[in-house]
């Protein structure tokens, strides 16, 4: 958290500029106060730069009834500038010195209707023929003027850094633990912005450890949902500022928890809830004693600001939400300011995340309420790190203990062994990411490459400048935290990542008469967002069989698609070994696609052509093999009609062959006992390749 005040001369000049109040504003004039606008506030709380830097990258209109409310303003520097289009509002409704303006607001639950409010306001004010009061006037009129040596002249402006760096959404991975639906993102229901929002201001805190009491209720078309608080333990070492898809669980249970808290009404197309209920959930639920509902038609603009300012000096964001005259909801989180504009985080992965105005129009209300003393007031807390934490999580991060107000402690001996192998994930490498770094210049982290502090140093840091990533050589990094007793300082944050292998990707030909193929995991769960595709064409193929002597994948969403041809067979998903899959067109086209969540141990298969090319019986008389099945000898016989030479092969169903024999120039009769008693149990195909064609013999050793 930083707070600090930029103290300048306020110099309003009215004379210099003509501008009648009370009209729609153009682009012209619009864009004339978007960049004098960035350019001041970046030069005030981001960076020094030139006014011929500032330079706008791209344009949007808002039209409601054909009518302009707002522009937004992409900026090449970065970030965005939202401008009201009627001067009787406030001129900058929004801005952010990161990403860009969401276009497709309209189509964002949080966002789309927080936008919306403003555009009430602005229809309200040119309905009831609203004019411009004096602060609104001199805003316009500051803020259009072509002198830009005026434009620093703010008085005693204060702000509160953003203090939420989570990036978090409600759509797919973070709805799985929600209710299945497959019109909802990746087969759920929405989490819900109310749930979105407490959870991201819960992984500020990283508490509590555990929950408290549980809860029940009956959801419309998705029956009884529960949840234990008080059996859970919150994995804050599995969650991370932006969700890994391949380890989503730890964020989509807190997301649930809160959901079902507040009796969330589950929909596929966007889940509400009442922010009434919220400060009641902390309460019962997660330990979050002092938790109080507000609403900002209770006080004064002036003692709003003050109350929102006051929690966010204290490094306490707040959940913040608000109506629009159609009532439609929006709920996020307030975590940081500049002078009288707040920032917010939506809840929507960061689209949208800036600082806007909390102005009202007289007469118009617009259902703001917040949640503040939204902290931990247990004794215990913070939970300071000391000896060996063990993390086994594929991704997640951890701290010093220290929280995110609270400076570490004098003296700490702390270390983390990050551990994530296990029988179903293979582990190349992990990656460490600082998010936050500040220490003493006594107090030193040392990351090892290995389990223990023998292995060999990949780095030792201090100071208050980030490190960079770390990767180690293997399976297990080590990192270790020692403070000394002459100071302290906020501490750090780590964020981590697992490499894996990768097992199957891209297209693979498959051109031999019989082979096998997986999709590549072996003994470990394949991966997630694999997008791996076969093409089995042998020359001079007739049928081919496909035979899966294994088969387990996450139902419904991974999956295995068989082709004939151009045409599809069958869709494969599920832990039930399928039947045999035929094509005839000589070609079969197999993709094995998964999704962001939960994976399994997969599948094996192998195929065979059946009278590839011709009929035996044109090739060769007197056919025959025997015994099949076996398991000493083979017998093989047959007659050439005509001079030709033959390949035989006799090949493992698995990949390779075992025996072979070339004849050249070779007609008449043939007979040949093939010893097989020292090969292993299993399913084999002889193949006898001619310049005609060539014959498959499925073969049985037991």
């Amino acid at each position: 958290m930083k707070t600090r005040k930029l103290l300048f001369l306020s110099i309003l000049f009215f004379s210099t500029i003509s501008f009648v109040f009370g009209k729609n504003v153009d682009i012209n004039d619009a864009k004339k106060v978007a960049v004098n606008f960035y350019y001041e506030k970046m030069n005030q709380f981001v960076q020094t730069i030139n006014y011929s830097e500032v330079r706008i990258k791209d344009s949007f209109v808002k039209k409601v009834n054909n009518e302009v409310v707002f522009y937004a303003f992409d900026m090449e520097n970065g970030g965005f500038v939202i401008i009201s289009a009627e001067d009787a509002f406030v001129p900058v409704i929004g801005y952010s010195y990161k990403g860009f303006y969401p276009k497709a607001a309209d189509g964002l639950t949080n966002y789309g209707s927080y936008m919306e409010s403003y555009i009430d306001q602005i229809t309200f004010i040119r309905t009831n023929n609203i004019t411009a009061d004096q602060e609104v006037s001199e805003a316009w009129e500051y803020l259009l003027t072509d002198d830009i040596s005026q434009l620093l002249t703010v008085t005693d402006d204060k702000d509160v850094d953003p203090l939420v760096a989570s990036m978090w959404n409600q759509d797919d991975p973070y709805n799985i633990m929600c209710p299945a639906d497959p019109a909802g993102p990746g087969g759920h229901v929405y989490a819900g912005c109310v749930a979105t929002c407490m959870s991201q201001v819960m992984h500020y805190w990283r508490y509590p450890f555990q929950g408290e009491g549980q809860h029940s209720y009956y959801c419309s078309g998705y029956g009884t949902q529960t949840a234990n608080f008080g059996q859970t333990e919150y994995n804050w070492d599995g969650m991370m500022n932006e969700i890994d898809n391949s380890f989503p669980y730890p964020i989509a249970e807190l997301q649930y928890h809160c959901g079902v808290s507040v009796e969330m009404n589950y929909t596929p197309n966007g889940s509400g809830a009442a922010s009434e209920d919220v400060d009641n959930a902390l309460r019962d639920y997660f330990r979050y004693d002092h938790a109080q509902f507000l609403m900002k038609s209770s006080f004064s603009t002036s003692q709003w600001i003050a109350l929102l300012q006051d929690e966010l000096d204290l490094g306490r964001p707040l959940y913040y939400s608000g109506h629009t005259t159609s009532m439609a909801g929006h709920a996020f989180v307030c975590d940081g300011y500049q002078g009288t504009n707040f920032h917010f985080n939506f809840g929507w992965g960061g689209y949208g995340n800036g600082y806007y105005t909390i102005y009202n129009v007289n007469g118009f209300y617009l259902h703001q309420k917040t949640v503040r003393y939204f902290y931990p007031t247990e004794p215990d807390y913070p939970y300071y790190a000391s000896g060996l934490t063990v993390i086994t999580n594929t991704s997640g991060s951890f701290t010093d203990g220290s929280g995110p107000v609270e400076d570490y402690l004098n003296n700490t001996d702390a270390s983390w062994l990050i551990d994530p192998q296990t029988s179903q994930d293979s582990i190349t490498d992990i990656t460490l990411y600082f998010t936050k770094f500040d220490l003493e210049s006594n107090d030193f982290i040392t990351v090892y490459d290995g389990e223990s502090t023998g292995d060999s140093v990949l780095g030792t840091f201090t100071g208050s400048s980030l490190p960079p990533n770390i990767t180690s050589s293997g399976n297990k990094i080590l990192i270790t935290f020692i403070s000394g007793g002459s100071g302290t300082a906020s501490g750090f944050m780590v964020e981590f990542t697992s490499s894996y292998p990768t097992y199957c990707s891209g297209l693979t030909i498959l051109t031999e008469v019989t082979d096998d193929f997986s999709d590549g995991s072996g003994t470990f769960n394949y991966r997630n967002g694999s997008v791996c595709m076969w093409k089995i064409q042998p020359d001079y193929a007739g049928t081919i069989t496909l035979y899966f002597t294994t088969f387990n994948t996450e139902e419904d969403y991974d999956k295995v698609m068989v082709y004939d041809g151009t045409s599809i067979i069958t869709t494969l998903s599920g832990d039930e070994i399928p039947d045999p899959i035929t094509a005839t067109s000589g070609s079969m086209f197999i993709t094995f696609n998964t999704n962001s969540t939960i994976t399994a141990p997969g599948w094996e298969v192998y195929y065979e052509i059946d009278n590839v090319g011709i009929i035996e019986n044109d090739i060769f008389e007197n056919f025959a093999i025997f015994p099949n099945p076996t398991n000493e000898n083979l017998n093989l016989k047959f007659t050439i009609k005509k001079t030709q030479n033959i390949q035989m092969k006799l090949m493992k169903i698995t990949g390779g062959v075992v025996y072979s024999e070339n004849l050249t120039n070779f007609d008449g009769d043939y007979q040949k006992t093939i010893d097989v008693s020292q090969y292993s149990k299993g399913i084999y195909i002889l193949s006898l390749i001619t310049e005609k064609g060539t014959v498959n013999k499925k073969i049985v050793i037991k």
